[in-house]
C-alpha cells in the first residue's frame, strides 16, 4: 500500500469497488476502499474472542474508516481506534450493564426504545426535561446512555435493516436551565464518537425552545462534522410524520398510542 507525501494511503486504481455482500454496500470510493483495505490488513491477526467483543466484520471496518475519513492519515487513526474500542468494550462490558447498575436513571423514564423511523433504524427517544444535572451521578447517567445504545443496536438482528445504524429523537419540550449538562453532553459524545462511529444514523431535535440556541452554540463545536450533517430539527408533528409513521411515534409526541412504562420495581 503506497502512501502520499502527506502521509495518506494512495487511492486504490479506478474502477476498484469492493462489495460487502451481506449488508448490499459496494466501497467506490478509491480512497476510502484504500483506507479500508488497511484497516483489515493491520487487523488481521485478531483472536476471535477480540473479533467477538468488538463485533468485527466488514461493516465494522467500514464505519472506522469513514469515521476518519478527513483526517490526513486516516487509515491509521482508524486501526488504532478500532483497537481502542475492542479494549473498552473488554474492559467496560457494554452489554452486561443492567438496569440495577443504572436504577437512578431507569425510574426517570427518560429514555427508551420504541419503534422505528421510515429508514429503518430502530429510535431510541430521549426527553430531555427529564434530566436533571443537579441529581444524576456523571458515571451513572453515561452508562444508561451506553445501555440505550447496546439495546437499540441488538433490536437490528433478524432485521432486513443491515447497517447497524440507530435514529435518536431528543425531545426537547419544556428544556430548561437544569437540563443544560455540559459535562455530561462532553462525556456522552467523546463515547459515542470514540466507541459508536457512524453507528447513529441519524439525530432528530424535536421541538427545540428558543433557549436550547445558546446551548447548541456550545455544544455544536464538539461533535464531528459529519454527525452535524445527519442532525434534522423538527418542531411539530406534521414534520415528525415525515421521519416516523404515527405508530412509531410515542403518545407524549402526539403519536396513536405508546406510552412508555417505568419497569417494575423502578419507579
Amino acid at each position: 500500500m503506497g502512501k502520499s507525501k502527506k502521509g495518506a494511503l494512495e487511492p486504490a486504481p479506478e474502477g476498484e469497488t469492493y462489495k460487502l455482500q451481506e449488508y448490499d454496500i459496494e466501497i467506490t470510493d478509491g480512497q476510502e476502499l484504500a483506507n479500508f483495505r488497511y484497516l483489515k490488513e493491520d487487523l488481521k491477526d485478531l483472536s476471535e474472542e477480540d473479533k467477538k467483543i468488538g463485533n468485527v466484520d466488514d461493516l465494522r471496518f467500514l464505519q472506522f474508516t469513514r469515521a476518519f475519513r478527513n483526517q490526513k492519515k486516516g487509515h491509521e487513526a482508524a486501526a488504532e481506534a478500532l483497537k481502542r474500542t475492542i479494549e473498552w468494550r473488554r474492559e467496560y462490558k457494554p452489554l452486561e450493564i443492567t438496569n440495577d447498575d443504572v436504577r437512578n436513571e431507569v425510574k426517570t423514564g427518560k429514555a427508551y426504545h420504541f419503534g422505528r423511523d421510515m429508514d429503518g433504524r430502530p429510535a431510541l427517544w430521549i426527553h430531555v426535561s427529564l434530566h436533571d444535572k443537579k441529581t444524576r451521578v456523571l458515571e451513572e447517567t453515561v452508562k444508561y446512555g451506553v445501555m440505550c445504545m447496546e439495546h437499540c443496536l441488538t433490536q437490528l438482528e433478524g432485521t432486513e435493516y443491515k447497517q447497524r445504524q440507530v435514529g435518536l429523537v431528543f425531545d426537547l419540550t419544556n428544556f430548561g436551565l437544569r437540563n443544560m449538562d455540559y459535562d455530561f453532553v462532553k462525556e456522552l459524545l467523546r463515547c459515542l464518537q470514540n466507541y459508536y462511529p457512524e453507528n447513529m444514523g441519524k439525530t432528530y431535535v424535536v421541538n427545540a425552545p428558543l433557549i436550547f440556541r445558546g446551548f447548541w452554540a456550545i455544544v455544536k463545536p464538539w461533535i464531528d462534522p459529519f454527525t452535524v450533517q445527519k442532525i434534522q430539527f423538527v418542531n411539530s408533528l406534521e414534520k415528525l410524520t415525515r421521519y416516523f409513521t404515527p405508530a412509531n411515534i410515542p403518545k407524549r409526541l402526539g403519536g396513536e398510542s405508546y406510552e412508555y412504562q417505568i419497569p417494575a420495581g423502578y419507579e
